[in-house]
C-alpha cells in the first residue's frame, strides 16, 4: 500500500514537472478539474467493484493532470494584474496600498518589502482602481534615507507607496542569475518599486495573522539574545544557522561556505528541522508525554521554527516531512527508512499543491535531492560497499578515492582546461579496482577487511562509517551533478569539510535555540539577568564552537580550489538519473551485476555512457567555426568583453560589476567551455572594471594580464599602504583616506 501511495504523490510531480515544458504562452481552461472529478468518479465505482489494478491506474492518472492543473493556475495571472501597471519611465509617479506579507528581508544598507497589493492610482487617475487576490505582487526597496520607518517596517504593515513600478531585472547575458524569473516563481512578485524618500512611503495600519506575528516577535527576541551574549560575527553566524537570519551574514562568509560545501548550513532545512524536532521530542520525553501529545508538541514546535525562518521551501519540506514521517512511523507502525520514503512525495505534494512554480527553484530541488539520496541510496550504497569494497578492492578503492581528491586540489584545472587527464587518471583507478576484485582478491585474499568490519570495533566507528554512507549518497545523488547545474562548480572540499561541519552544527544550533530560549522565559517571568547570565553562560562554549566552525570553512577556502565545472548536459543527466534510479530501485547494489549475460552486459554499458559523452562533449567537440566571437556583458556598473578566437585563444576585456551581476562573467565563461583565458586586459584599475579578477584568477587558468599597474597587485592581498605604493598615484600617496583609494583596495580584495 505504502509503495502506491509513494507513486502516488510522484505521479503529481510529474504532472507539475510537465507544466515546464508547455509553450509560455499556453492557456487552459481550469475546468481541466471537472475532468479529474469524473475520474475520481470513476476510480470510486472501480473501487467499489474491486478491479485494483484499473484504480490504481486511474488513480494515478488522475494524480498527474491534479498536478498538471495547479501549473496551469498558478502560473496564469487574472487580467487585472500588475504586470499591466508596470512603468517605463523611471520619473513616474505610481500608487499603491498594500500589505506586507512577509517579514521584511533585511540586507546590509537597504530592506525589501514583499507587498500584496490592494489598490492601485497611476498618475493622472482621480479614483483607486482595487485588484484581485491574485494579482501579484510587488518587492519595495528602501532605503536608510526614508527616516524611521526603515527601522520599524515588520510584517503585517499595510502601507502606501508611491513610486515607479519597473520590472525586476532579468538574464541578459549568454548566463547568469535571473532574479525577474526567481522573484516571480518563489514570492510571486511581478514588480519592483525603489523608495529613496521619507515621503514616498507611509505606514497607514496593521494588519497580518497574529500568529506569524507572535513567532517574528519571538525571532527577534531570540537574535537580541544571541547578540548580548556572543560577538561579532560569530553572533551573525549563529543567528543565520538557527533562525534563518541570513542577511546578517558577512557577504565573505556566505561565499566561504559555499566554496566548502558547507553553504548548506546557512539554508536552514532539513539538518536544522532535525535538530529542533529532536529537541521537541527530548523535551517530550522529559515530560513523560505519550504518542499523540508528543506529535502535537513536536508538530507546533516546527511550525513556529518554520514562520521564524521565514517559510522557505527547504524548512517547510523539512517541517513536514518529519511531522507526516513521526505520524506515520507512530501510528502506521512502518519502519524508520519506509516512512521516510513515503513522506518525500507526500511532502513534496503538499508543498507544489501550494506553490508548483518552485519545484524548479535550487532550494525546493536541492533540498528534496539530498533527503531523497539518504532515503533512497544509502541502504544500495552500504550493501555495494559490503560486497565488493572488502579486502584488497579496499585498498584500492580508498587509495584512488584520496590520490583522486589530492589530484583536483593540487590540479583543479583536470576538471575543466586538462579534462583529458582527468579521463585517463579516471581509467587508471578503474582499471587498479576491477584488477583488485578479479584478481588479488581472489589469488591473494586478505580476510576481515572491510568497512563493515570495521565498523564492529566500537559503536563511535559504526556512526562514523554510517555518516560515510550517508555523505556518499548525497555526493552521487545531488551534489556532484546538480552543483554543476545550478551553480557551475563543484566544491571539491566538502567532501570533508562535511564530516566536521554537520557534527559541529548539530552543538551549535541547539546549544544556540536553548539559550535563547532560556534567556526569554526567565525574562518573561522577571529574571532577565539571570536568564542572560545563563544564556551567556551556555555562549561562552558555544562560540568556541561558532569560531572553530568558521574557521574550519575559511582554512579549506584558503587551501581547496572551488572549480568552475562543465555544466552536464541533458542527455548526460538523463542517462545519469536513469542509472541513479536504477540502483535506488533495486534493494541490493549486486543484483545490478547478476549472472544473467543481458544484465552483466547493459549496466557497465550504462555507467560507462555518461562519462563518454561527457568526454566527447567536453573534450573532443572542439568549436570549428572560423570566425570571431565577441560577447558584450551586462553587469550593472562594470564592464566586461568576451572574446574568442578562431585559433582557440580567448581574452577578457575588464572583468567588474555589481555584486550579483559581475558573476555572469565567470558563468558565461563556463557556459562556452573556456576555462584558460590567454589574457586579461585591464583598461582603468577601477572596481567597475576589475571588482571580479579575483575570482577570475581563481577559478580559470590566466596567462598574463595586460594594465596599467604592477601585477603583483593581484597576486596576494597585499597590505594597504603597499597597495597604495604599488598604484603609485600621487592623490593616493599625499592623502591615504582618499574615498577612491580604499573603494580600489576593497575592489582589488
Amino acid at each position: 500500500m505504502e509503495r502506491r501511495l509513494i507513486w502516488l504523490g510522484y505521479s503529481f510531480v510529474i504532472g507539475v514537472a510537465t507544466g515546464f515544458f508547455l509553450p509560455e504562452n499556453f492557456k487552459m481552461d481550469p475546468s481541466i478539474l471537472l475532468y479529474i472529478s469524473i475520474a475520481g468518479f470513476l476510480i470510486l465505482i472501480l473501487r467499489l467493484i474491486r478491479n485494483n489494478l484499473i484504480f490504481w491506474v486511474l488513480l494515478l492518472i488522475s494524480s498527474f493532470l491534479l498536478g498538471l492543473n495547479r501549473y496551469i493556475v498558478k502560473s496564469q495571472l487574472p487580467e487585472e494584474n500588475i504586470l499591466k501597471y508596470i512603468d517605463n519611465d523611471f520619473n513616474a509617479r505610481t500608487e499603491i496600498i498594500g500589505d506586507v506579507v512577509r517579514e521584511p528581508d533585511i540586507r546590509e544598507d537597504k530592506v525589501y518589502l514583499y507587498v500584496k497589493v490592494l489598490k492601485i492610482k497611476k498618475e493622472g487617475w482621480k479614483d483607486w482602481k482595487e485588484l484581485p487576490e491574485n494579482a501579484g505582487r510587488v518587492l519595495v526597496q528602501i532605503r536608510p534615507t526614508i527616516g524611521d520607518y526603515y527601522y520599524q517596517a515588520s510584517y503585517g504593515d499595510r502601507i502606501w507607496v508611491k513610486a515607479p513600478i519597473m520590472e525586476p531585472f532579468t538574464k541578459t547575458n549568454p548566463a547568469g542569475f535571473n532574479y525577474k524569473r526567481y522573484l516571480r516563481r518563489m514570492f510571486r512578485v511581478y514588480g519592483v518599486m525603489y523608495v529613496k524618500r521619507g515621503t514616498q512611503i507611509k505606514k497607514i495600519g496593521v494588519g497580518g495573522n497574529k500568529f506569524i506575528r507572535w513567532c517574528i516577535d519571538l525571532k527577534w527576541k531570540m537574535l537580541s539574545s544571541i547578540k548580548k551574549t556572543m560577538p561579532y560575527p560569530e553572533s551573525a553566524f549563529l543567528g543565520g544557522v538557527t533562525l534563518g537570519a541570513r542577511a546578517g551574514v558577512p557577504r565573505w562568509m556566505k561565499f566561504q561556505f559555499q566554496a566548502t560545501g558547507v553553504a548548506h548550513v546557512l539554508a536552514v532545512s532539513g539538518l536544522h528541522a532535525g535538530f529542533v524536532a529532536i529537541l521537541a521530542v527530548v523535551i517530550c520525553n522529559l515530560l513523560r508525554l505519550r504518542a499523540y501529545p508528543r506529535l502535537i508538541v513536536v508538530a507546533f514546535s516546527l511550525l513556529v521554527f518554520s514562520i521564524i525562518t521565514g517559510a522557505r521551501p527547504a524548512t517547510i519540506r523539512a517541517s513536514l516531512m518529519y511531522t507526516i514521517g513521526l505520524f506515520i512511523y507512530t501510528f502506521g507502525k512502518l519502519g524508520l527508512r519506509k516512512s521516510t520514503q513515503l513522506t518525500i512525495p507526500l511532502a513534496a505534494m503538499i508543498i507544489l499543491f501550494m506553490n508548483p512554480l518552485v519545484l524548479p527553484e535550487g532550494s525546493f530541488t536541492l533540498s528534496f535531492m539530498a533527503v531523497w539520496s539518504l532515503a533512497y541510496l544509502t541502504e544500495p550504497i552500504r550493501a555495494f560497499f559490503t560486497r565488493y569494497i572488502r579486502g584488497w578492492t579496499f585498498i584500492t578503492f580508498f587509495l584512488s578515492y584520496f590520490f583522486l581528491l589530492s589530484i583536483m586540489v593540487i590540479r583543479p584545472d583536470i576538471l575543466t582546461v586538462e579534462r583529458v587527464e582527468f579521463f585517463k587518471y579516471l581509467g587508471i583507478i578503474v582499471f587498479l579496482n576491477l584488477f583488485s576484485y578479479y584478481f588479488l582478491e581472489r589469488f591473494y585474499p586478505i580476510e576481515n577487511l572491510s568497512l563493515e568490519e570495521i565498523s564492529k570495533f566500537s559503536s563511535s566507528l559504526k556512526g562514523l562509517i554510517d555518516f560515510f554512507y550517508a555523505q556518499f549518497a548525497i555526493q552521487l545523488g545531488m551534489m556532484g551533478p546538480l552543483s554543476a547545474i545550478y551553480f557551475g562548480r563543484y566544491p571539491i572540499a566538502g567532501v570533508i569539510a562535511n564530516f566536521i561541519a554537520i557534527p559541529l552544527i548539530g552543538i551549535i544550533v541547539q546549544v544556540g535555540l536553548i539559550s535563547a530560549l532560556i534567556h526569554i522565559i526567565l525574562s518573561l517571568i522577571g529574571f532577565s539577568k539571570i536568564g542572560l547570565i545563563l544564556a551567556t553562560i551556555l555562549n561562552m562554549g558555544n562560540y568556541i564552537w561558532a569560531h572553530l566552525f568558521i574557521k574550519m570553512a575559511e582554512f579549506f577556502y584558503t587551501y581547496y580550489p572551488y572549480p568552475y565545472t562543465p555544466v552536464p548536459s541533458v542527455i548526460v543527466s538523463v542517462v545519469f538519473y536513469f542509472i541513479i534510479l536504477s540502483i535506488a530501485f533495486f534493494e541490493d547494489l549486486g543484483n545490478l551485476f547478476s549472472s544473467k549475460p543481458l544484465t552483466r552486459f547493459i549496466y557497465p554499458l550504462l555507467i560507462i555512457l555518461p562519462l563518454s559523452i561527457d568526454y566527447y562533449q567536453n573534450v573532443y567537440k572542439l568549436k570549428k567555426e572560423g570566425i570571431m566571437r565577441v560577447t558584450f556583458l551586462e553587469l550593472g556598473f562594470g564592464n566586461g568583453i568576451v572574446l574568442e578566437f578562431p585559433d582557440g585563444k580567448n581574452f577578457l576585456i575588464d572583468c567588474g560589476g555589481t555584486f550579483i551581476r559581475k558573476q555572469d562573467i565567470a558563468l558565461t565563461l563556463g557556459k562556452y567551455k573556456i576555462y584558460k583565458i590567454n589574457g586579461i586586459i585591464i583598461t582603468n584599475p577601477r572596481g567597475e572594471n576589475i571588482s571580479g579578477i579575483s575570482e577570475i584568477l581563481r577559478g580559470f587558468k590566466v596567462e598574463k594580464i595586460y594594465g596599467g599597474f604592477d601585477e603583483n597587485l593581484l597576486k596576494g592581498k597585499l597590505k594597504y599602504k603597499e597597495f597604495l605604493n604599488k598604484i603609485a598615484d600621487w592623490r593616493f600617496l599625499e592623502n591615504r583616506d582618499h574615498p577612491l583609494a580604499k573603494y580600489l583596495y576593497d575592489s582589488f580584495y
